[in-house]
């Protein structure tokens, strides 16, 4: 049946037949200009399912509440089939290939992508903003939905680290001022010892970088450590010690953050020539300079 024409610039009103599929086959007659609430309701009074757990789709796409159903389905010659997912949970699989892993979890029908990256994020680590959710050969986005994207129970998602996920981190050296960096999830720890050398000056060749007390070796990466966002990292490096002896002589000594008072002085009488025993070490201010007493001479 067709309303008549439109009045006062209103659209007409078209009775459209469409199927709601809610486990079992529903037949529902409503006007092509019902908004999707109150398709909704006209469900509730029927099934009973609560409105809140209702969604509906149609070619895929998620419908809502304050359209209507002519904004999504433009003819009206023939019967249409929308999707109502009532809310549920379903396993899926998470493949994550980079960790050599296969995690099974139960999401929502109606979950987000965001929300899916945090749960990922909770149960492995990974960063929720350095992650890329594949599935069907598509990168999904993070306002879609599980079920809009297509997935159902016991699909397997993949999940790929993303090198363009943008970090800064802060950078704790001995004897230094803290500072910070700006990199990508993708960076080596050999690039990000690199950037270092060119704030710095230090060789990166003498750059260790530790983690929650793990040194962090050069041919990984930031996301393989699981690095997020505002991290904190310590380095260590060669510092340059100035000695100075009571003649009045001053030598040079490489020595390490780590570097025991024990080490220093055997550095020390290694470059001098004298006994450990024959030395004590004075230290005042942050000036790294170190006065010998002798007490006997060899």
């Amino acid at each position: 049946m067709m309303h008549g024409p439109a009045i006062n610039g209103e659209p007409s009103k078209k009775k459209v037949k469409v199927s709601f599929k809610v486990i079992k086959s529903l037949t529902l007659d409503v006007l092509s200009s019902d908004t999707i609430g109150s398709i909704k309701d006209k469900i509730y009074r029927i099934e009973g399912t609560s409105v809140n757990q209702q969604e509906l789709f149609f070619a895929g796409n998620h419908l809502e509440d304050t359209k209507a159903l002519s904004d999504y389905i433009v003819s009206t010659d023939s019967d249409s089939t929308i999707d109502v997912w009532v809310e549920g949970r379903m396993p899926i699989s998470i493949k994550i290939p980079s960790m050599e892993k296969t995690l099974p979890l139960n999401v929502k029908f109606v979950e987000t992508v965001k929300k899916l990256k945090v749960m990922i994020q909770d149960e492995v680590g990974i960063p929720s903003d350095q992650q890329l959710i594949i599935f069907c050969g598509k990168t999904l986005k993070d306002d879609e939905l599980l079920v809009a994207c297509g997935i159902i129970k016991d699909s397997t998602v993949y999940v790929m680290l993303n090198p363009l996920a943008e970090l800064l981190l802060y950078v704790h050296m001995a004897c230094d001022n803290a500072f910070s960096l700006e990199v990508k999830a993708g960076y080596t720890i050999s690039d990000v010892k690199v950037i270092v050398e060119s704030l710095r000056g230090i060789p990166a060749s003498q750059i260790k970088v530790f983690h929650d007390e793990v040194e962090l070796q050069d041919s990984f990466t930031l996301s393989f450590y699981k690095i997020k966002h505002r991290s904190v990292l310590h380095l260590q490096a060669p510092i340059q010690i100035f000695v100075k002896i009571v003649n009045g002589k001053t030598i040079t000594i490489t020595a390490e953050a780590s570097d025991t008072i024990a080490i220093i002085i055997t550095k020390i009488a290694s470059k001098t020539g004298f006994k450990c025993t024959n030395l004590k070490l004075f230290y005042a201010g942050m000036d790294f300079r170190i006065k010998i007493l002798f007490h006997s001479m060899v």
